[in-house]
């Protein structure tokens, strides 16, 4: 796993954060054979944001690229494009993987990339959440790793490695997502 502390600045996670406080939401989707809602498996919002926002958070995981790439011994050549997500309270994500052979384009990730924009267990009336941590399971038979979300922490995994997003008790947990090909 790669994980950055502070690759991302407090000022501009709360920037992305703004522009998500302003964009329209909706319940994201899962791909079960096709794309649909199902709130037992995945109950977050997906946000969209202002254009200029999205070229920023593009140019900064464009730049990581390489440096994710040498880490796991890949050449990858792009990214499949950010996505916004909003935890609300009782929010989650149950365990899943990101690549699969069902579609050519979730079966062309090879790295999955996770920013958190604020953190779990900030003090009350912080900027942040209560629970929420994103939990990896590297190998079969051993133990999860959780992955404590701090502002600008960016986390990378193989896209076929099993993850959830737990489940968030207190405030609203903020991630951009994406997805090296």
């Amino acid at each position: 796993m790669f994980m950055t502390a502070g690759a991302w600045s407090p000022a501009f996670c709360e920037e992305v954060r703004a522009a998500m406080d302003r964009g329209n939401a909706a319940p994201a989707e899962i791909f079960d054979g096709a794309y649909v809602v199902d709130r037992r498996v995945r109950d977050v919002l997906d946000v969209e944001v202002a254009e200029g926002i999205l070229k920023a958070v593009e140019a900064r995981v464009t730049a990581a690229r390489a440096e994710v790439g040498r880490f796991f011994g890949l050449t990858l050549t792009r990214s499949e494009g950010p996505g916004f997500l909003r935890y609300r309270p009782g929010g989650f994500y149950r365990r899943h993987r990101d690549r699969s052979s069902e579609t050519a384009a979730i079966g062309e990730r090879l790295v999955s990339l996770v920013v958190f924009l604020n953190s779990a267990n900030d003090p009350p009336g912080g900027k942040g959440f209560r629970g929420g941590a994103l939990r990896l399971y590297p190998q079969e038979g051993e133990p999860p790793v959780d992955v404590r979300p701090r502002a600008g922490l960016v986390v990378a995994f193989p896209a076929d490695m099993p993850h959830e997003a737990l489940t968030v008790v207190g405030g609203v947990r903020d991630v951009v997502v994406d997805w090296y090909l």
